[in-house]
């Protein structure tokens, strides 16, 4: 038996290189629609205090990330150019044929690496990822009713995505997010 890519039930349609359950193919996102979540998603992170000095672009891809040797679901990722060592462009990317929440999550943490990416942060890879999970899990508490699931798959990880979202959480609860982007600002490069 096959089991949907996302949600662990049985998967009865095969798609864009995922296993969809009935519902999770009928949550998928169109392109049009993922650019209006993306770009909601960057407002309300503006709102919520982080001011992007790159404004990023967001496009969809039907293949994964060019790293082989990730060992989870690669559902997007964030690129950046650069010009003499200062970072000129950051480009979003998520993968076609998303659910809804997915998506979602997806853009906001992507988001994160945009944001420090443009900012010219330089904190360690646990401390960044937990931070872009840390942003994704708080956004979907806040503004995506429902996505319970989402959020359990973000608290429970074992790997370096759950030991820095648990550093990067515990700052975001206790002290706020000011006090998170200050504290990935400190690792920033001089």
């Amino acid at each position: 038996m096959t089991f949907c890519t996302f949600c662990h039930r049985p998967a009865s349609v095969h798609e864009f290189n995922f296993h969809y359950c009935p519902r999770c193919a009928d949550e998928r996102v169109s392109a049009k629609e993922a650019g209006r979540l993306g770009l909601k998603a960057l407002r309300d992170l503006q709102r919520l205090g982080m001011e992007f000095s790159i404004q990023p672009s967001f496009r969809m891809s039907e293949g994964e990330d060019r790293s082989p040797e990730r060992r989870h679901l690669v559902t997007g990722w964030c690129s950046h150019w650069t010009i003499n060592g200062k970072v000129t462009r950051v480009e979003v990317v998520l993968r076609r044929g998303l659910p809804r929440v997915d998506a979602i999550s997806t853009f906001v943490h992507e988001l994160g690496h945009a944001y420090a990416r443009g900012e010219g942060f330089n904190a360690s890879d646990s401390l960044e990822e937990g931070f872009c999970n840390a942003i994704s899990y708080f956004y979907l508490n806040r503004f995506v009713p429902g996505s319970e699931r989402h959020r359990n798959v973000i608290v429970n990880r074992s790997d370096n995505y759950g030991a820095g979202f648990r550093e990067a959480m515990t700052i975001l609860r206790d002290e706020g997010m000011p006090a998170l982007l200050c504290r990935l600002k400190e690792g920033k490069a001089q």
